[in-house]
């Protein structure tokens, strides 16, 4: 049975903050230019190319359980995300997942009353190319971001159709409380939430109604999960298992925990695939304790994007494997799948023009060999009198002592 176009609709949003649509106006075509001359009833059209896409509409919020009944909240976090830079995406109910720029919102109407109705009018141009036709560009790192969108949706779908509290017993609803308050644990044992977004969203958590409302339950986690910068600890979020008592009762609550624990595991998996889109955010070095290392492209190895995209393959199959089982998770191992052919992918064509390193140890502190100046190291190993690189790559403190048994980061095959 074919779905209706009502189902086929997706929950309208710019960056991940949530609005509706009530009036849309969409432009297309293509730029041409008309020459006309003397003598000649008819002109010449030259065709310049397809017309930039352009989209206007009217979105609104108001005042409902999805924002704690706060609508300027959300206001201000949709300006907040129209205001940042870069291309953004847009999920537009009719139109789907679009890449691009919102240049203009204005504020049409915002009034206390009819439910804190608020009207914004945006506009919306997709995303341009940054290189000529004649070169070939590969936005690698769009499609993940693109195939991170889909498994967000899909979780959400999933997770909708397979939790409900409807007509259940008293444990059940209690179980729901008892994840809900494991899931904030470990929110508060990681990082505090910065994003103004994903404030909301973990404050709504705690009312008891959202659980009636699996779809808006399902937002709201994933809001969360997409403000965090690190978001390995709910790889693995679990709970205990359900006692193995064939009733009603049990079934749902079982059902309940895995649609629960996958939409955490699932999200939280393609935040960290999405992550990795940017090498200096997911390399090790940027989680170090020295300043001075971190966002540094130039010192990020091939060894590092290699250890980074082991770990996303590994993270992306474990999941695929668990929801393989349940064999009702279709949409989300389907996305799951594609963001893991993208985020291999990308990490591999960013590999290739990164540096290629090994580790050696200079010294080992005794007689001659006690200490070494590391400008005699970039002698024996690049063989020139220059041991900026050496230094700079490993923080060396003092030039003329390195320290015995130190490991020393060094490229192979460059000559400086």
């Amino acid at each position: 049975m074919k779905n209706t176009f009502r189902e086929n609709l997706r929950p309208g949003s710019w960056r991940g903050v949530a609005f509706e649509v009530s009036v849309d106006d969409a432009e297309f075509g293509r730029n041409v230019v008309v020459h006309e001359f003397p003598q000649r009833d008819k002109p010449t059209v030259e065709d310049l190319g397809r017309r930039t896409r352009r989209f206007t509409f009217e979105a609104w919020i108001c005042a409902n359980v999805e924002n704690g009944f706060n609508p300027w909240a959300q206001r201000d976090a949709l300006i907040e995300a129209i205001e940042a830079g870069g291309v953004g995406t847009l999920v537009h109910p009719y139109w789907g997942s679009m890449r691009g720029h919102v240049p203009v919102a204005r504020v049409k109407q915002s009034s206390s009353q009819n439910n804190g109705f608020i009207v914004l009018g945006l506009e919306f141009v997709e995303a341009g190319e940054v290189n000529f036709k004649a070169q070939v560009f590969d936005d690698t790192a769009g499609r993940v971001k693109d195939s991170a969108e889909l498994v967000y949706g899909a979780v959400e779908v999933d997770f909708a159709q397979n939790f409900s509290i409807d007509n259940v017993a008293g444990f059940v609803l209690d179980d729901a409380v008892d994840m809900m308050r494991q899931f904030k644990s470990v929110l508060t044992s990681v990082r505090r939430i910065s994003n103004l977004g994903a404030q909301l969203a973990a404050g709504n958590l705690g009312a008891i109604g959202i659980f009636a409302q699996p779809l808006s339950l399902a937002r709201q986690i994933v809001s969360i999960v997409r403000s965090m910068d690190q978001p390995k600890a709910l790889h693995t979020f679990t709970r205990p298992p359900v006692p193995p008592v064939a009733t009603v009762g049990r079934a749902r609550q079982a059902a309940n925990q895995a649609a629960f624990t996958h939409l955490v595991q699932s999200a939280s998996v393609a935040r960290s695939a999405e992550l990795s889109a940017d090498l200096s955010a997911s390399s090790q070095r940027y989680a170090a304790p020295s300043t001075a290392l971190r966002d540094t492209p130039a010192l990020i190895t091939r060894a590092e994007m290699e250890t980074q995209r082991r770990a996303i393959t590994t993270t992306v199959t474990d999941e695929l494997v668990q929801l393989s089982a349940l064999n009702i998770y279709t949409d989300t191992q389907a996305a799951l799948m594609q963001l893991r052919t993208d985020a291999v992918q990308h990490l591999t064509a960013e590999g290739e023009h990164l540096a290629r390193t090994f580790l050696t140890t200079c010294c080992d502190g005794t007689g001659w060999n006690g200490y070494m100046p590391s400008l005699v190291l970039a002698y024996r190993h690049y063989g020139v009198l220059n041991d900026d690189v050496i230094n700079y790559r490993n923080e060396v403190p003092n030039p003329l002592f390195l320290e015995p048994n130190a490991s020393i980061e060094l490229l192979t095959g460059v000559n400086l």
